[in-house]
């Protein structure tokens, strides 16, 4: 009698744990599609010289060198060091882009 219900509890657990993971598999099945795999390609592509019309290359942290070493960049990421460390004097110049239209003043 013991072992009876022993394997109808295990027999309800395993079908309540079944039924839990049936209404998490939209929300697993979404967050495998649209976030993980996007994001762990984006992090492999970004390690290699990548054609549409080629098989991607691996380059290793080539492309990031070559980002580290534009002047834009470099410019880019120190303002917006400055922007997040509170240091801004109050206006952002876009100058570097070649247009004074893009001025802006805050």
């Amino acid at each position: 009698m013991n072992q009876d219900k022993k394997r109808r509890g295990t027999k309800m657990k395993s079908r309540e744990n079944l039924i839990g993971y049936l209404f998490a598999s939209p929300w697993l099945l979404g967050f495998f599609i649209f976030t993980l795999y996007p994001m762990c390609s984006s992090l492999y592509y970004s390690f290699t010289n990548y054609n549409t019309l080629k098989t991607p290359t691996w380059i290793g942290i080539r492309n990031y060198i070559v980002m580290c070493m534009h002047r834009l960049v470099c410019t880019f990421t120190s303002e917006e060091l400055l922007v997040i460390g509170g240091c801004w004097e109050g206006s952002v110049s876009f100058r570097d882009l070649g247009s004074e239209k893009l001025s802006m003043s805050y």
